[in-house]
C-alpha cells in the first residue's frame, strides 16, 4: 500500500468521525492526524492532511508530529532539525503540534530514550525555543 492510499483511508476515517462526532457530540471536536517524522514524507504528508475538503469533511482540523530528532543536552533550535520544521509549518492552514514527549533520538540505527541522563538534561530546552515562535 502507498503512502497516499495509507492518506486517503485515514482521511476517510477523519470524515466518519467528524460526522459521527457532529450528529451524537453537543459540541465541536476537532479531529487531526499525527504522524511520525520521516522527513522524505512530512511535508507531503501534511500538505495533503490539511487540504480543505468541506464537500465531505475529511481535512484535518490539527496536524501532530512526533519528532525525535532533539538529540541530547547539546541539542538547539538549529542542530535538532526544529528550525527546519519551523520553517516548513510557517504557512499552515490548520495548528501544528510538535511533540517533544517522546524526548528520544533517532539517528540512523541508534536510538535513546529518557533514560539517558545527557537527553534528560536537555528537558527544559526542548520545548522553550519552540513556545517563543509565533
Amino acid at each position: 500500500m502507498t503512502t497516499s492510499q495509507r492518506l486517503t483511508i485515514v482521511q476517510a476515517v477523519q470524515r466518519d468521525l467528524k460526522n459521527y462526532i457532529k450528529k451524537h457530540a453537543s459540541r465541536t471536536i476537532p479531529v487531526g492526524y499525527s504522524a511520525a517524522d520521516v522527513r522524505d514524507i512530512l511535508q507531503d504528508t501534511w500538505a495533503y492532511m490539511q487540504c480543505n475538503h468541506d464537500d465531505d469533511a475529511s481535512s484535518s482540523d490539527f496536524f501532530g508530529l512526533n519528532s525525535y530528532s532533539w538529540c541530547g543536552a547539546d541539542a538547539t533550535f538549529q542542530t535538532s532539525g526544529y528550525v527546519d520544521l519551523v520553517n516548513m509549518f510557517k504557512q499552515s492552514a490548520i495548528p501544528v503540534f510538535v511533540s517533544c514527549a517522546h524526548l528520544g533520538c533517532l539517528r540512523g540505527l541508534q536510538s535513546c530514550r529518557i533514560a539517558d541522563t545527557k537527553l534528560r538534561e536537555g528537558i527544559e530546552a526542548c520545548p522553550s525555543p519552540v513556545a517563543d515562535i509565533t
